[in-house]
């Protein structure tokens, strides 16, 4: 509930301070005196657009400040803690500046907001109902919402809008699987040709060094029988070579050694070398005669480096990175394919979805129609009891095209007077509309969350008599909720559990707006005959 409003240099306010009790608070004053001052201030500092206009003449800066006692139950306590703000025993003070140049400042419980996380939160805090005040009644979607408030059934519809977001998520996924059909076809074509040209290759890890050093050799065939045939004939012990000469040697180093047992190692190695050379070469000798040129095998070991090379240039430096990218491809393929398979499969899921939703949905409506007459006799009833004998309230529900909330378009309609043909309730006129606003609120009470309704001259353009009617349902109101009401009538006043006079007084040639809390019967009595011009009888006092 609204526990205090305090305004400084804020339109004709000084310096002002109200405060609010639980129940029935009203606001009175002459007409002209600046009632609509605490309307004004409580749109603002809960984040209606601000002007400079709204500063005092004369000062820097006006500030307005609002403190509420929330339940701890309420979903605005939610909604603050998510933004990082914490209350200390329920108390939630928002204060708002304006400058002169136009700058705004919002601070939640000393924490400077946004407008934006304020306007989120006011709707659980305190709701505005007047002739001139935006009312739910002028809202397409506010029949819907009071209806299915009322039936409690919030949970049914929750379930048709789960079942509606799933059904747009797999028809989102239809098209786009749809729209992308093409280039899914062209990816498919391009994945299977690069998968097959890697695997006609058949590549082997290790087999291109292999092949690598086999052309070296066929390509440098010439060279290699050259120097090969240089060694062998340097190597052959049956014709004056360089071995011959060291065999020569052989029987010098033998005398040698025969004479200085110190060279008969020596000797052993220098045999043993002999021996060795020898043997390289009839190596050589056998090398040599493998040495035969074979332009086939020459031509197929090229054609299959370059089939190698093709690959690496196109896929990957290595056989390992080009084996790695048709692992990718062959992977890709796969996803491709199963996507183009699960077309069919989205469609029969959209088409069962939809059933489910559609199915879901007149559940829906056949509960909204049954609850829509019940809540038209209320409504009808109350609006009898304000003065209006011959009304008649009616829901009107027709099918409309499938959205979250259902298959619904509800309307309220309402017939004023006997022989009236019955009209949509927004071509209400002023007074009308300010009776079904009340019959509403006393239908709704009991379900609404929110925990100050704020009437803003909701009597008016109505009698005397009605007004007193008017008075029996704000009373009650306030049994469960905090009003605020702003009214002409004593009738209305009278009932009230707390009063407000609000008034103008000039002082050094300056106006200046004053709001006093009237705390004894005498100063109501007095405030009340000033209402109607005359004597009040107190036994509502």
């Amino acid at each position: 509930m609204l526990k205090r409003l305090w305004l400084k240099n804020f339109v004709l306010a000084d310096a002002v301070e109200i405060s609010f009790q639980k129940g029935f608070n009203v606001i009175t004053g002459e007409t002209g005196s600046g009632k609509s001052i605490v309307l004004a201030s409580l749109s603002f500092v809960l984040g209606d657009r601000a002007e400079s206009s709204l500063i005092r003449h004369g000062a820097s800066q006006a500030t307005v400040e609002a403190s509420f006692e929330l339940d701890p139950k309420m979903p605005a306590i939610e909604i603050l803690e998510e933004a990082g703000i914490t209350l200390e025993d329920g108390e939630l003070i928002i204060k708002r500046d304006i400058a002169a140049n136009g700058k705004s400042r919002l601070f939640i419980n000393h924490q400077s907001v946004t407008a934006t996380l304020v306007k989120k939160i006011a709707p659980f805090l305190i709701e505005f109902c007047g002739q001139h005040t935006t009312t739910k009644l002028m809202d397409p979607r506010a029949p819907l919402e009071m209806l299915d408030l009322i039936g409690q059934l919030e949970e049914q519809k929750a379930s048709v809008r789960c079942a509606f977001l799933s059904c747009q998520l797999l028809q989102k996924k239809l098209q786009q699987l749809e729209e992308t059909k093409p280039q899914r076809a062209r990816a498919i074509t391009t994945c299977q040709r690069e998968i097959e040209e890697i695997s006609k290759v058949n590549l082997k890890e290790g087999e291109e060094e292999i092949l690598f050093q086999e052309f070296s050799r066929l390509e440098n065939m010439n060279d290699l029988k050259s120097k090969a045939s240089e060694l062998m004939i340097g190597l052959d012990d049956t014709k004056p070579s360089a071995i011959t000469h060291f065999i020569r040697l052989k029987s010098t180093f033998q005398q040698l050694a025969s004479v200085d047992d110190a060279l008969k190692e020596p000797l052993k190695s220098y045999m043993s070398s002999i021996v060795e050379l020898q043997e390289v070469g009839y190596e050589m000798r056998r090398y040599l005669h493998r040495l035969n040129p074979e332009p086939e095998r020459h031509a197929k070991v090229e054609s299959r480096l370059k089939q190698i090379n093709d690959l690496k240039r196109k896929f990957g430096n290595t056989i390992a990175e080009i084996d790695a990218y048709k692992a990718t491809q062959e992977k890709k393929l796969q996803e491709l394919e199963e996507e183009e398979l699960s077309i069919d499969d989205v469609k029969q899921e959209a088409h069962k979805r939809a059933e489910e939703l559609r199915e879901l949905s007149i559940a829906l409506s056949i509960n909204r129609k049954k609850i829509s007459k019940t809540f038209a006799v209320k409504i009808t009833k109350e609006l009898k009891s304000l003065n209006m004998p011959h009304a008649i309230f009616e829901v009107i529900i027709t099918e409309k095209e499938q959205t979250s909330d259902g298959i619904d378009f509800i309307q309220f309609f309402f017939t004023p007077n006997l022989g009236e043909t019955s009209i949509s309730v927004q071509k209400a006129s002023g007074g009308e509309l300010a009776r079904l606003m009340l019959a509403f609120y006393c239908v709704l009470s009991s379900k609404t969350q929110v925990p100050t309704i704020f009437f803003d001259e909701i009597d008016a353009n109505i009698g005397g008599t009605t007004a007193t009617q008017v008075a029996e349902k704000l009373t009650k109101l306030g049994d469960s909720h905090q009003i605020i009401s702003i009214t002409h009538f004593a009738q209305v006043a009278r009932g009230a559990d707390a009063h407000l006079v609000i008034s103008k007084e000039e002082r050094q040639g300056r106006t200046y707006s004053t709001i006093k809390s009237l705390d004894s019967d005498i100063e109501r009595l007095e405030e009340l005959r000033r209402m109607v011009g005359g004597e009040v009888m107190a036994t509502k006092l």
